[in-house]
């Protein structure tokens, strides 16, 4: 998950430098606009994929006694019933 995560981070990180490029110097067009957009949204969306399926797959790794201990050292309160979920 780690070496997945940094390389669809990194990856979002140069389309949205080369957005703010294309503001800055004004290359920027509907077209450039739409394209990188649309892919800084891709990668988000593939990066935020693979952190659930990591919490996912450490939950059935884990006992409920831990998935609670995982939750509290989150900052997941009990009485908002997240203790053995995600805030998502």
């Amino acid at each position: 998950m780690k070496a997945q995560a940094r390389e669809l981070g990194r990856r979002l990180i140069e389309v949205e430098q080369e957005l703010d490029t294309a503001f800055r110097t004004g290359a920027a067009d509907e077209t450039t606009v739409a394209r990188l957009s649309a892919a800084a949204g891709q990668l988000s969306g593939q990066l935020r994929n693979v952190h659930l399926q990591a919490h996912l797959r450490t939950q059935r790794l884990l006992k409920p006694a831990q998935i609670a201990a995982y939750a509290r050292a989150r900052g997941y309160a009990a009485e908002q019933g997240l203790e053995g979920g995600h805030a998502h």
